[in-house]
Order: structure tokens, then sequence, then C-alpha cells
């Protein structure tokens, strides 16, 4: 009886001791350790005069930047607040093919989360080189039937 005792614990030694002794790495069984969630986050996004989303815009806000996926959303993975200059490069950006976007940099003041507003692109394709361009930023527009528009989420 006392020998099963005895072996019990030495089994469960050994099994820890070999377990301490495993290096994890960088990761895991599972899959790779992920990265850290940021600490803070702002979302923008940016649409073309038909309301679509532009893929591949580049955004700066101050020292932040952000490009846009598919959906013209991005997020900014930093706290961007108060009074900011935010320019939107456009130039190599598309949310259709054959798009000649263009870029400009509009003052908002970020109260909140999230840009207060939707940041719309012109497309440029109809413009000759030395004709007048439309003011940068584009006029406010009105929102189809049926879109969501407002605040970006």
């Amino acid at each position: 009886m006392a020998s099963t005792a005895f072996r019990a614990p030495a089994a469960l030694l050994a099994f820890a001791a070999a377990f301490a002794a495993c290096d994890p790495g960088p990761g895991s069984e599972l899959g790779p350790a992920s990265p850290e969630l940021p600490a803070a986050s702002c979302k923008a996004v940016v649409l073309d005069d038909q309301g679509r989303g532009v893929a591949g815009a580049a955004i700066t806000a101050g020292d932040a930047r952000a490009v846009t996926g598919r959906s013209g959303r991005a997020d900014f993975e930093a706290a961007v607040r108060g009074a900011q200059l935010v320019r939107v490069d456009a130039a190599s950006a598309a949310a259709t093919d054959g798009d000649r976007l263009a870029s400009f940099t509009v003052a908002l003041d970020v109260v909140d989360q999230d840009l207060p507003q939707v940041l719309d692109v012109p497309d440029r394709a109809g413009w000759a080189p030395g004709a007048p361009r439309p003011p940068h930023p584009p006029p406010p527009r009105a929102a189809p039937q049926g879109a969501r528009r407002g605040r970006p989420r």
C-alpha cells in the first residue's frame, strides 16, 4: 500500500518537472501569440461620389495613420481627439475599376471616439489637365435613399 501512495506523487512531480522544462515559444500549440490590442481606437469611413467604400485610401490625422479596407472603413488604433487636420490620400485607392480619386485635407473637431463625418472622395476621372477642380473637400451631399450616413462605426 505504501508503494502505490509513493508512486502517485512521484509521477505527478515528474510530470510537473517535464512540463515546466518545455519552452512555449512565441505562441502555443493552437497558433502564434496574438499582438496586444491598442489602448485607444478611432474609426473612419471613406466613400466615393456614389456612396461606395473606397479601398486603399491612406488617412492621416496628426501622427495617427490608417488605410481603408474593402468597405472603406479604417481604424487608426490610436486616440485621435481635438482639432485635427485629416489628410485623405486616395490617389492609389479605388471603389471600382477605373476610379481616379482625388486627395484632400479637411479640418475636423474630433470630440467622440470616431471621426465625426464620412469622408467623401470625389472621382477626378473627367478632369482635364488645367481644368478647374471641384472644391476640397467636396460639399456635403444628401444620402441616397436607404443608405446609412452619419457617424462612422
